[in-house]
């Protein structure tokens, strides 16, 4: 079982009794920019592929959720993952993942500034195509046309309709292979749902979301002639749940390839930890030997290097390696203050110099002026 989100979305206290039941995968960042990153990831070894989608503000209760969800259906029918990012700005995170991916192209949606395409054109990626329209709504009617448009020859047909109250009911919805799904949020839209499933029809209806607006969306459609399915949050659960256990054992290979890979990256950067730090302590060492402090400070700052090694000698050797990266990064530190004291001494002796070079020229104009006066009064 997946659980998306950090503990701070989903407590661990929940992760902790599902674990009595399942084996549960948690896939978060930092921000969701960060967790779309690490779910593409997780799914997809590699893409050459892949969407970026305008998340708007960053945060699912004000951003365009529709969008998102629009082009969530579209990503299912080419098989590539979804990336959020900024409107002028592509995150870290994401270029990361582009890296890891291998991403070669990708598909844009939403009215995206100068900045993002400049930014893969320095990564190498191209931009395959743009979904975007003059505002938010035509860019959502410009996707769901790209969706029906991908499932219109297909034998198997589903659309989940959500009801929404508010972002989380987005959210809700079953997934439907090879399906699409519809957001309405007001009885208006009803008629032009009707109207989608007459043109395109759907074979498979789940109706999701706000109760009394799912209601009347299925007595409309029921009105109309159309077969369709009223499915409850409850119901919606259980069939996640079934879902996630016919895939355990697809879950279970991918958490072992993933637990694998992330021990071999561990294993690499605790390696390149410790060879960064004998480089650390041997230019340090030089730099205390080269510098001109005085035999005993030479010593003492000497004796503190090596304390310091030993400590995260012995940090690494007994697996504290947040203690090991505080050594290092001690050592780092103090390496640069070292330098920038030793600078400072430098550029104080010179000026000095030139101090006294600027008296001593002055010393030598006088004792030429003088030497003139003498051989002119002698002459």
């Amino acid at each position: 079982m997946y659980i998306v989100g950090g503990p701070a979305a989903i407590s661990e206290e929940v992760e902790t009794e599902l674990a009595e039941d399942y084996e549960v995968v948690r896939i978060w960042g930092m921000t969701r920019y960060g967790t779309a990153a690490e779910l593409a990831e997780y799914f997809w070894e590699s893409s050459e592929k892949a969407m970026l989608v305008w998340d708007v503000l960053g945060l699912a209760d004000v951003g365009n959720y529709e969008m998102l969800a629009g082009a969530r259906d579209f990503a299912i029918q080419e098989d590539m993952p979804v990336l959020l990012i900024k409107r002028n700005e592509i995150p870290e995170q994401v270029v990361g993942a582009l890296l890891n991916l291998s991403v070669e192209s990708v598909v844009l949606v939403g009215n995206l500034g100068t900045d993002v395409k400049n930014a893969l054109e320095e990564l190498g990626i191209e931009v395959d195509e743009e979904i975007k329209g003059e505002d938010e709504d035509e860019t959502n009617d410009e996707i769901r046309e790209r969706v029906k448009e991908k499932i219109r020859h297909r034998k198997e047909r589903p659309l989940v309709v959500v009801a929404i109250g508010d972002w989380n009911d987005s959210i809700k919805a079953p997934y439907s292979p090879n399906g699409t799904s519809r957001h309405i949020t007001s009885e208006a839209q009803i008629d032009g749902l009707i109207a989608e499933i007459e043109d395109m029809n759907y074979t498979n209806i789940k109706i999701v979301g706000k109760p009394e607006l799912a209601r009347r969306v299925y007595d409309r459609l029921t009105d109309a002639g159309i077969d369709a399915h009223l499915v409850s949050v409850r119901k919606v659960v259980g069939a996640a749940v079934a879902v996630m256990k016919k895939d355990l054992a697809k879950i279970r290979i991918r958490a072992a390839a993933m637990r694998e890979r992330l021990e071999e990256m561990f294993r690499l950067r605790v390696q390149g930890l410790q060879e960064d730090m004998d480089n650390l302590v041997t230019r340090t060492k030089n730099f205390i030997e080269n510098s001109n402090l005085n035999e005993s400070v030479k010593e003492r700052w000497t004796n503190w290097v090596d304390e310091k090694k030993q400590s995260f000698d012995d940090n690494m050797e007994d697996g504290n390696y947040a203690s090991a990266w505080a050594d290092y990064n001690a050592l780092s530190a103090k390496i640069a203050d070292l330098t920038y004291r030793f600078r400072e001494r430098l550029v104080t002796a010179y000026r000095e110099l030139i101090q006294q070079e600027t008296k001593l020229q002055t010393t030598i104009n006088k004792l030429r002026t003088l030497r003139e006066r003498i051989d002119s009064a002698m002459g």
